[in-house]
């Protein structure tokens, strides 16, 4: 496609400008060439003028395409963020540790072992589990079936909650309470999980209290 630039240039060509030193001005006929320089370079200052016109036009255009680009992007950023619950869903950015904890919490309320396990490390380890005789596992194999029993004893009825949750860095100490199937609660106070890049790497349970353990009836 041939530019208003290239059609100046090829009207120039075809139309040269006469100087005006060659102009004899006693000559019947300058004046005519006088009115032809004259059109002609009015011609040319006319065409230039359109030709930066239209290029300021194109640069206010493609300024205005990338602003409005800009807005979309940012619209769509905002609503990305607006509409996700998990923190850790957006442009990959790892959950609270405290987070982690309320998610795990929710896995092992739906009664899937599996659900649970997937918020833990592949090396995670496990300290002072009361359904653990041992008292110490490592890594996934010797953690699921510690949840699988823990599932069996809480049944449909059964209910685990966090609570006094503190965040120290990517520990976090709380109190947990579990109530089984049949109704029995335990507590424990003083618990602290371990997070990298969310998921459980260490979990320690702390001391037994039943006196701090509701009954299941007073529960929600």
């Amino acid at each position: 496609m041939i530019t208003e630039e290239r059609v100046m240039e090829l009207f120039a060509e075809d139309n040269p400008i006469p100087s005006i030193d060659d102009l004899d001005l006693a000559h019947p006929g300058s004046p005519a060439y006088l009115a032809t320089l004259e059109q002609r370079s009015s011609e040319v200052t006319q065409l230039d003028t359109k030709a930066k016109d239209s290029k300021e036009k194109k640069k206010r255009n493609a300024t205005a395409f990338l602003v409005a680009a800009a807005v979309v992007i940012v619209a769509g950023i905002g609503f990305m963020v607006s509409n996700n619950s998990d923190p850790a869903d957006v442009a990959g950015t790892p959950a609270s540790p405290d987070q982690v904890l309320t998610d795990y919490v929710e896995a092992f309320n739906t009664g899937d072992a599996d659900a649970v396990m997937v918020f833990y490390a592949e090396d995670a380890v496990i300290e002072g589990h009361p359904e653990d005789t041992d008292g110490l596992a490592t890594g996934k194999s010797e953690i699921l079936p510690i949840e699988q029993r823990m599932q069996i004893h809480q049944g449909s009825n059964g209910r685990l909650e966090f609570t006094n949750m503190v965040v120290s860095g990517n520990t976090v100490t709380f109190d947990d309470i579990f109530i089984n199937g049949d109704g029995d609660c335990f507590n424990s106070t003083g618990d602290k999980v371990t997070v990298e890049d969310d998921k459980i790497t260490l979990y320690v349970f702390g001391e037994l209290d039943a006196g701090l353990c509701p009954s299941l009836d007073n529960r929600t």
